[in-house]
């Protein structure tokens, strides 16, 4: 999941490009559209663009750390945390996220991470 994360991040640099590209030059002013169009929608992409970029890598890096403390069974709850907002990522990150969130929810799961467990009754 970490790498699509990245490849998402990476791919919003089209974005910062054609952002860059409005504010170097004047294409939107030789088809007739007023001169701040190409101010306003070439910052827009560049904006819009930072915040993709920002958002892809910190995922990737809390996905990261999140199969690492999987792996060494600490952070239960930084692990079912990432787990919830990668639910937010479609459709891929769902599946992934409804699927930790079940595992982390077992009692046993929540006995390797050392949390604290009230027994119920049967």
């Amino acid at each position: 999941m970490s790498g699509l994360f990245i490849f998402f991040a990476i791919f919003s640099l089209v974005f910062l490009f054609f952002g860059i590209l409005f504010l170097t030059t004047d294409i939107l002013q030789q088809s007739g559209n007023p001169e701040h169009a190409s101010y306003i929608f070439g910052t827009l992409n560049i904006l819009v663009s930072i915040v993709f970029i920002t958002m892809g890598a910190v995922m990737a890096f809390c996905s990261i750390r999140a199969g690492r403390n999987l792996k060494q069974q600490e952070n239960y709850k930084f692990c079912l945390i990432v787990a919830i907002v990668t639910c937010l990522f479609q459709p891929f990150g769902m599946i992934l996220g409804i699927f930790a969130i079940i595992v982390l929810m077992r009692d046993s799961v929540k006995k390797l991470f050392g949390q604290n467990v009230f027994e119920r009754n049967k």
